[in-house]
């Protein structure tokens, strides 16, 4: 199947991050077997015609939209960062009839406000290397899908959660699909996570709702 995947992310306040964990996930698709092509609207001058030529030129079976952040976390002058995305999602959705199918460290938040407000077909809360594989699959088949774990359907929370017991399984990005056309990338940022989850529940650690209170390590190697 051809799979689309659409860095949704436009914002650069205090640094260009890549999409690592949708380069990630993108990685475990093709590991799958199946086509994939990343876009990056952060480094789209025009995103609209990014998104359409992708849509006619791949013509792609399911569409995977990542949210990286909800808002700025400005509590004085807030900034409400889904408007663009659900954009997106409407173009996908008028162009073509693939899936729309959203995740994300911002949609982990609240899954069920934003699949609502975006307007997508189902959204990934979690970890997606696994899930979203699991997930292509069942389209693929015609299958049921409300019963995979971390997966939302409209109106219908997710049954459960799904986390990877060994984060060394997962495959490592392609960096082909990190790195934007051009020879001028002084200015990016790698984001490197060597654990995953908290120990203790904190208010203000919105990342915290993502993983609960699992504690997961990286093995990291280096010459």
């Amino acid at each position: 199947m051809n799979i689309l995947l659409i860095s949704a992310n436009m914002e650069t306040m205090n640094m260009p991050p890549l999409p690592l964990g949708l380069a990630s996930v993108a990685a475990a698709i093709r590991r799958a077997g199946h086509d994939t092509v990343l876009i990056n609207l952060m480094f789209e001058e025009d995103t609209n015609r990014a998104i359409r030529s992708s849509l006619e030129d791949f013509r792609p079976h399911v569409i995977g939209v990542s949210v990286r952040n909800i808002d700025d976390q400005n509590m004085e002058h807030t900034r409400f960062f889904l408007a663009p995305v659900r954009e997106v999602v409407a173009i996908c959705k008028n162009m073509c009839r693939a899936p729309v199918i959203l995740g994300g460290a911002g949609y982990s938040i609240f899954p069920e406000s934003a699949l609502g407000y975006l307007g997508a077909d189902m959204g990934i809360q979690g970890e997606g290397e696994a899930v979203f594989p699991a997930l292509v699959e069942r389209i693929a088949r015609g299958a049921q899908v409300s019963d995979i774990p971390g997966v939302y359907l409209p109106g219908r929370p997710a049954v459960g959660r799904s986390f990877e017991k060994t984060l060394d399984d997962l495959p490592l990005p392609d960096p082909g699909l990190l790195i934007p056309p051009g020879d001028d990338t002084r200015d990016l940022w790698v984001p490197v996570q060597s654990r995953l989850g908290v120990r203790w529940t904190a208010l203000f650690a919105r990342p915290a709702q993502s993983r609960e209170d699992r504690y997961e390590y990286v093995q990291l190697t280096g010459s």
